[in-house]
């Protein structure tokens, strides 16, 4: 799960956090870090906003590596193909929709855009 720091726009605070969190020596501080990125991947996880809930896979990925969890990093992992698999589908199923009129009608809520468009596609 590779993202950027210098890619990040709005979340590149969080992707810096990530690095110096990777970039700690000293095994218990790293514990301690890779502890902070998975909370703050979990929080993200919950998100209705897709960039957010990959974002927070991302954190929570390098949270589950620098704990030495291999069983929480392959949850992690096996979550993030199950978010890519979700947003897969709403994406295809919103392309076979089409744009017309459906485009100028749907209200911007970012936070809410999965949420929304599953109760569209259903």
């Amino acid at each position: 799960m590779a993202l950027a720091a210098d890619q990040a726009g709005p979340a590149m605070p969080l992707l810096r956090l990530r690095e110096r969190a990777g970039a700690t020596a000293d095994p218990a501080l790293r514990g301690r870090a890779g502890e902070l990125l998975l909370a703050v991947g979990g929080r993200l996880g919950s998100s209705g906003a897709s960039i957010d809930r990959m974002l927070g896979l991302v954190l929570a990925d390098e949270g589950a590596r620098l704990t030495g969890d291999e069983r929480r990093r392959a949850a992690v992992r096996e979550q993030g193909e199950r978010v890519r698999r979700e947003d897969d589908a709403l994406r295809e199923a919103l392309r076979r929709l089409g744009t017309w009129p459906f485009a100028a009608t749907l209200p911007r809520e970012p936070d809410r855009e999965l949420e929304r468009l599953g109760r569209l596609l259903r």
